[in-house]
């Protein structure tokens, strides 16, 4: 929101002529940095060491990407965050049957968060909008299809459309939207390479074949980036080290 110099109106953006005063030019379109008020960043943590690398949790109002390699714990690590933030968990990537067994498998409580189906974006928004989640997990993006954009689910025009579609959710709701997304045989993340320049966060998990883990920021608006927590894959779960 904006406010004219003249009548003290408030209205968003900067309109050349005021609405309530009719004056041109009350409303400032530049002014120097140091004129702007610096936010309140309001966190959401996951209750893991994986805060302390992110400042003490994601930020309300972005967007976070998850990517790793296959096996690396996504789901699992995601689970137990969205159950300490009392979150929404979407799922397209496996039953919701097979999703509990495995919350139950590493210990999250499954009183804790809410969970879903979705087959495309608009269904992740949708549930938002029903259900009022500080943290909304999508599992995974390279799943979901919508009827906006032609091609298949995964194809760089569908994935490019959810990750700026979630990003705006999570503007528009003030909350954490993070999003799983598939790697390629290289390593690399699938998808357009645009899609990390919309997300407010980058995160990479990785994980040997003896369940030793790392999860690293790769990309960080709110923190620093290239910085990293240990963690270990075992039968009742992840133990942050």
């Amino acid at each position: 929101m904006s406010r004219c110099s003249h009548c003290n109106f408030e209205a968003r953006g900067k309109p050349a002529r005021c609405p309530e005063c009719r004056r041109f030019g009350t409303f400032q379109r530049v002014r120097k940095l140091s004129e702007v008020a610096t936010p309140e960043l309001e966190r959401v943590p996951t209750g893991t060491l994986v805060d302390k690398i992110l400042g003490g949790g994601f930020v309300r109002g972005c967007s976070y990407r998850l990517s790793g390699t296959p096996g690396a714990g996504k789901s699992t690590v995601t689970l137990g965050w969205a159950a300490h933030a009392g979150g929404l968990f979407e799922t397209s990537e496996e039953t919701l049957g097979a999703l509990r067994a495995r919350a139950q498998r590493v210990g999250v409580d499954c009183d804790a968060f809410f969970v879903g189906e979705p087959a495309s974006v608009e269904d992740v928004i949708r549930d938002v909008e029903e259900f009022d989640a500080p943290l909304v997990v999508v599992d995974s993006v390279h799943r979901l299809q919508s009827e906006a954009v032609n091609g298949p689910p995964g194809c760089v025009a569908q994935v490019a459309h959810a990750v700026l579609e979630l990003t705006r959710l999570a503007r528009a709701q003030n909350i954490v939207v993070l999003f799983i997304a598939h790697v390629t045989k290289d390593g690399d993340t699938a998808g357009p390479r645009g899609a990390d320049h919309d997300c407010d966060g980058c995160l990479f998990m990785r994980r040997d074949d003896d369940g030793e883990g790392e999860i690293t920021i790769e990309k960080h608006r709110h923190g620093p980036a290239f910085v990293s927590v240990e963690y270990r894959h075992e039968e009742k779960g992840v133990r942050y080290q």
